[in-house]
């Protein structure tokens, strides 16, 4: 998991701390899996857009508060 193949407009958007990561499928279940794999232990996610029912469902089967609306 990287994020070396990712569009460089969207590698210059993240700040300093972030990391970038890569994976199919939606961005809630991309971003905990790639934080877990960088050792990480997600509490929370926050998306750009409401967080739809399946992705709510993983989030709360793995314990992590949806810091956005739902869908």
């Amino acid at each position: 998991m990287g994020f070396a193949r990712a569009q460089p407009i969207l590698r210059a958007l993240l700040q300093e701390g972030e990391i970038g990561v890569n994976g199919i499928g939606h961005a809630e279940v991309t971003g905990v899996e790639g934080a877990r794999a960088l050792g990480f232990t997600p509490t929370g996610v926050a998306a750009s857009r409401g967080i739809c029912g399946p992705c709510a469902d993983y989030l709360s089967g793995q314990g992590i508060t949806p810091l956005t609306p739902l869908r």
